[in-house]
């Protein structure tokens, strides 16, 4: 029996795909930064608006041979997300709780068994955003592998890769997609399985559980995508 091949997206087909993963990254960095702050009120503002936008391009995504749906937001759709319950629920889970934070949002955390903050982990998270001439901003009083700011990271790096399909530079958008595989592969994969492990396990409204759940199934999906464009 013949199995057919897989044929690699040409620059329109991939320029969309990437829009659509541009989206989904800046969904998910949103919605994982604190609702209580300049960023991540927005998913207070939004939130119906940008589930249905997120879920409109996994669907657009789908079409591909690359993706497949993920159903962990469409309870969103139909559940009254109350403000106040967000931003406790974050403290709780993220912040502060008492005897101790259930799932602190730190990659070195989950990594380190002493599971404390700052650790060798960060520090090449911080040398990442580096390479690219980026720089925490000074508001922001987080270590840099906050779950948040590394999606946000990827975010920036798939807006970097839209703009070098539209110009049609193969080359540079590729650079991008190499970059988006290494931080993915040494970093986000590395730990969001037993973060989003541990956010289903202790959460207790469905909002973060609901996300998390998307998360770790969308970055597992996006490396495989990535890694058969790069042949790795």
């Amino acid at each position: 029996m013949e199995v057919s091949k897989v044929s690699t997206p040409n620059i329109e087909e991939m320029l969309n795909i990437t829009t659509y993963r541009n989206n989904i990254y800046g969904f998910l960095a949103v919605c994982l930064f604190n609702p209580a702050g300049k960023v991540g009120e927005k998913i207070l503002r939004e939130k119906t608006v940008m589930v249905r936008m997120v879920l409109d391009s996994l669907d657009k995504l789908s079409k591909t041979s690359f993706f497949e749906p993920i159903d962990c937001l469409n309870q969103l759709l139909n559940e009254e997300i109350d403000d106040l319950k967000l931003k406790v629920e974050y403290t709780k889970l993220f912040i502060t709780s008492y005897p101790k934070v259930p799932c602190p949002p730190y990659e070195s955390v989950y990594r380190t068994e002493d599971r404390l903050t700052m650790r060798e982990s960060t520090l090449d998270v911080l040398r990442f955003y580096n390479r690219f001439k980026l720089n925490l901003s000074e508001e922001f009083k987080e270590p840099p592998d906050h779950v948040a700011v590394e999606l946000e990271f990827m975010y920036f790096l798939t807006s970097e890769e839209v703009k070098a399909w539209r110009k049609g530079n193969q080359t540079e958008a590729y650079r991008y997609l190499e970059a988006e595989a290494e931080f993915l592969s040494n970093h986000l994969i590395k730990w969001i399985p037993n973060f989003c492990r541990c956010v289903k396990e202790n959460g207790k409204i469905l909002f973060y559980k609901s996300v998390t759940c998307f998360l770790e199934k969308f970055t597992e999906m996006d490396l495989k995508f990535i890694r058969k464009l790069l042949n790795v």
